[in-house]
């Protein structure tokens, strides 16, 4: 277990974050994630993404207030092409959520390979939120990537996301006997940080 975030840090009192490293992909991909994340309930499920092409790994807290998802897209991604591939994403979602404000696109190179990513404000009912959307290479197709968590705890959330992209990494079949149960079917950048609101 690893302490990512201590609520006496800094004196912020925002609650401390503990990740342990997970299968998040049977046989595919793992990382360091929180502990308090877990399959996000069906009833959770149907509310938030209420689509039949939803992700097919959904994580979230027991209320849903932070949520983390992953999907393997059918569509081949080099390395060289991860800043490309995130620009295409960002010009989407600018496209379906013109409203919404995003920051540029950014990548992180601490991990195996780079990840591209940004980041959108959004709201979840009443709660504001920041929605990083993050896209890297696994066995040469796109993984798409994305987390949301409320805006208030954006500190301790940046250093989640520190951690999932230094962590992340392909294991070709030989996921190590200390990782947690996998969540899914078989099949150097802060965010707190580039956030800023155009006034």
């Amino acid at each position: 277990m690893n302490i990512l975030y201590s609520q006496d840090a800094n004196g912020c009192h925002q609650d401390s974050i503990a990740a342990h490293t997970v299968t998040i992909i049977k046989d595919i991909l793992t990382a360091d994630l929180p502990q308090e994340l877990d399959d996000m309930p069906e009833h959770l499920k149907d509310s938030f993404y209420p689509y039949e092409d939803r992700p097919p790994v959904i994580l979230s807290d027991p209320e849903g207030r932070v949520q983390m998802t992953f999907q393997i897209l059918q569509k081949e991604l080099r390395d060289a092409d991860t800043r490309k591939a995130a620009q295409a994403v960002h010009r989407y979602t600018e496209y379906f959520y013109s409203r919404n404000e995003l920051s540029p696109v950014y990548i992180n190179r601490s991990g195996e390979v780079p990840v591209g990513w940004f980041l959108m404000e959004m709201e979840l009912g009443d709660l504001k939120c920041h929605h990083i959307k993050a896209v890297r290479t696994v066995l040469g197709k796109l993984c798409l990537m994305t987390v949301t968590y409320p805006e208030e705890e954006c500190i301790k959330w940046q250093a989640v996301l520190k951690r999932l992209y230094l962590t992340l990494q392909e294991r070709n079949g030989k996921d190590g006997e200390s990782q947690q149960p996998g969540y899914g079917l078989d099949a150097s950048g802060d965010a707190a940080n580039v956030w800023q609101r155009r006034e």
